[in-house]
């Protein structure tokens, strides 16, 4: 998983600071974390599953927990193994990867709205480019 999760860092917009960057506002990272995890994209990837929990409660578990409480919450839900993992490497990288082309697509000239939608098509493009399941 965590091998995946370095498939979103570049050279660009999500090199290693920017990345630790997104990733330090916590409360913007687990918002586009769960808005990648419960993306159509991601939950076609997983056979339609959606996680039913809200961004308060997915933070304090990964704080408290680390990846293994997100792992065992995730379990209680009702995900496999396998797709807990496919889709917590994709949103844990792709997170920080969205955020910060949002952030040059704003700065490019685009609108929020704009920034936003070719950021996550960028997203899907990076991993149909490098994630395997």
């Amino acid at each position: 998983m965590a091998i995946s999760m370095a498939n979103y860092i570049n050279w660009h917009d999500n090199n290693m600071l920017n990345a630790a960057k997104a990733f330090a506002n916590q409360e913007q990272y687990w918002k586009d974390f769960l808005y990648i995890f419960n993306s159509d994209y991601l939950k076609v990837r997983r056979g339609g599953l959606q996680l039913n929990i809200n961004e308060n409660e997915l933070a304090e578990t990964a704080r408290k927990g680390g990846i293994k409480g997100l792992f065992a919450l995730l379990l209680k839900n009702g995900f496999t193994p396998t797709r807990i993992a496919d889709s917590i490497a994709i949103a844990t990288g792709g997170a920080t990867m969205y955020r910060n082309r949002i952030n040059s697509n704003i700065k490019k000239g685009m609108s929020q709205k704009e920034a936003e939608a070719r950021a996550f098509e960028d997203f899907m493009e990076v991993t149909e480019e490098s994630q395997q399941s």
